[in-house]
């Protein structure tokens, strides 16, 4: 065989990615993987012998043409009856069943027939619901009862429909009391189930996981082949007992994917778990597909099963019930009831009864019984299905305080606290984060208009500078044209420099003058400043009185008080211009240049 188990399962724990550790196989793997070789070394048996092939070939070749093409049709007709025989072979190793006896096949409703010894052992049917098991799967009754009289323990505590599990969401197979009434599980989830045993282990009577915290098991984890998330966290999932895996399961999950594994049927080895499963990743998936297929058919006929009694009401079958059956019914289930009571009383000390077991709280979302029953509930109220489910969505799988829940002092007091302390702490959290994200958002808004103003006094400043270049060539055309004028474009770039550098130059406020003759400041416009003194006078109080302003264009304006103390001064001005030549004599610019010139 090309593929052996030992590479189809080490070579998937060993060749893992680059950067993860590798995962230690256990010894329940080498213990399964033993069983397999036997397989592999029967299948040697069948292997064709090449040297005999070869002497065969040579001493064919030997023999001379005639002898050859006698030979020639020999090995056709033999390649015929080896083709034919091959074929038989096929058909041989197929199922022996037909159809309509597979179909009819019992299957328990435990072990689904995956166990080889038990596969095709004696059945116990029950009475009342019809329900197939093994002897040996299911547990036998305290006293001992009849074959041909059996009945399940959900028949003999009257129920009419399947009970809801504990550990899982599915509601087919054969299910077991628990040592709490009222409660049930599925025998295959009491066998797989680390940490549940038996009020008395060899009858397997009294399911029990009082060792079992329910806040740290029950809807811890999420069944990773459940397609409902609701479903998904029902119950307890079982880890896969793989190294470091960290797939987790529903029982009836792995047994619905053939991932079960039972080491009881074989005596020679001594495993300290004899019940365990592996997930999809770390099995052997050479058996999976016919484990499958068995699981189906089964579920199949089960729905067959439960939809028939769920048709045929409680009263009908009480009619058509013997006295002498419901005596014996009643007397089983009376003999389950005092079994259980008795192992509870006979604990010894130290260990908690199931009496005497304090109550433990569980999330509604881990109880299948519970939240069908609410869901209902909702759903009559007018409650759609969708609005009941999607709170469950949001709880947290590790949410929960160290107190545990229950009406308690101390969980009272922890509640006490948590309304007067720890909301009004974490509300005033959240407004000061709510404050902090507005006050973000204002600055975030400031800054990208500060950017936007920014952006267009760039775009300014770039129309600015091609407006200047533009002007600067019109101005050199112009001088081109016009003659030497570098003084004049020297004063105007030192205007436009200084305008440049000092754009926030303020302007000189308005002094009021007051007039020297009249003491008076009225009427501003019609005053004027002597040059030489700085006086201001009113056009009316000059003597000569002025009818208006003298004109300040190229000339300067004194008053007659400065005029008369400068007569002497004048008189001497027209001799100095006398005795000056002609030569010597400046000329008067032009009026368009004069204004540049004089600032």
């Amino acid at each position: 065989m090309s593929n052996t188990p030992e590479s189809s399962i080490f070579g998937k724990m060993t060749s893992r990615a680059a950067g993860k550790r590798q995962i230690k196989p256990t010894a329940i793997l080498f213990a399964t993987l033993t069983e397999n070789h036997t397989s592999d070394e029967e299948d040697d048996d069948f292997e064709v012998n090449p040297a005999e092939n070869d002497a065969k070939t040579g001493s064919e070749a030997d023999s001379g043409s005639d002898s050859q093409e006698n030979s020639d049709e020999e090995e056709s007709e033999d390649e015929e009856n080896d083709e034919e025989e091959a074929e038989s072979a096929e058909s041989s190793e197929k199922p022996e069943r037909t159809p309509s006896a597979e179909k009819d096949a019992v299957i328990c409703g435990v072990c689904i027939n995956q166990r080889n010894i038990v596969a095709a052992g004696d059945f116990l049917q029950c009475q009342k619901c019809g329900i197939n098991v093994h002897e040996s799967c299911y547990g036998t009754l305290p006293g001992g009862s009849d074959d041909a009289s059996w009945y399940c323990e959900p028949c003999l505590y009257g129920l009419t429909l399947p009970p809801h599990c504990e550990f899982c969401p599915s509601r087919f197979g054969a299910f077991k009391r628990a040592d709490i009434r009222g409660r049930w599980a599925h025998a295959i989830c009491a066998l797989y189930t680390h940490g549940v045993n038996y009020a008395q282990t060899h009858t397997r009577c009294g399911v029990s996981w009082e060792h079992l915290d329910n806040n740290a098991h029950f809807g811890r984890r999420t069944c990773t082949a459940c397609t409902d998330k609701i479903e998904a966290r029902f119950g307890i999932a079982s880890r896969c007992e793989s190294g470091m895996c960290k797939e987790y399961l529903h029982v009836t999950c792995a047994q619905k994917l053939g991932l079960l594994v039972d080491e009881t049927d074989d005596n020679d080895t001594e495993i300290a778990v004899m019940r365990y499963f592996f997930c999809k990743k770390h099995t052997n998936r050479d058996n999976l597909k016919p484990y499958q297929r068995k699981f189906d058919d089964w579920e199949k006929s089960e729905a067959r099963r439960i939809t028939v009694n769920r048709r045929l009401r409680s009263g009908e079958l009480e009619k058509n019930e013997q006295k002498e059956h419901k005596e014996l019914r009643v007397k089983m289930r009376e003999e389950i009831d005092k079994v259980i009571e008795e192992e509870c009383k006979n604990k010894p000390k130290g260990d908690i009864s199931a009496g005497e077991k304090p109550k433990q709280a569980r999330l509604l979302n881990s109880s299948a019984e519970f939240f069908d029953r609410f869901e209902t509930k909702a759903e009559e109220a007018g409650l759609s299905r969708k609005e009941f489910r999607d709170p469950f969505f949001n709880i947290k799988l590790n949410s929960g305080s160290h107190v545990p829940i229950g009406f308690s002092k101390e969980y009272i007091d922890f509640m006490q606290i948590r309304d007067s302390q720890i909301i009004p702490e974490e509300e005033e959290k959240l407004r000061k984060s709510r404050e902090l994200l507005a006050e973000t958002k204002a600055n975030q808004e400031k800054k990208s208009s500060q950017k936007h103003l920014v952006e267009r006094f760039s775009a300014n400043e770039e129309l600015i500078e091609q407006k200047l270049t533009s002007i600067e060539k019109l101005h050199q055309l112009l001088t081109e044209l016009g003659g030497d004028s570098g003084l004049l474009l020297s004063d105007f770039n030192n205007r436009q420099s200084c305008s440049r550098s000092s754009p926030a130059i303020i302007a000189p406020k308005k002094m009021n003058y007051t007039c020297v003759v009249c003491r008076k400041s009225t009427e501003q416009h019609k005053q004027t400043q002597c040059d030489e003194c700085h006086k201001s006078y009113h056009i009316g109080c000059l003597s000569p009185p002025l009818t208006r302003l003298p004109k300040r264009n190229n000339f300067g304006w004194i008053c007659h008080e400065c005029n008369e103390s400068s007569d002497s001064e004048q008189e001497i001005i027209p001799e100095a211009s006398e005795s000056t030549t002609r030569s010597v004599r400046s000329r008067r610019p032009p009026a368009r240049l004069s204004a540049f010139i004089n600032h």
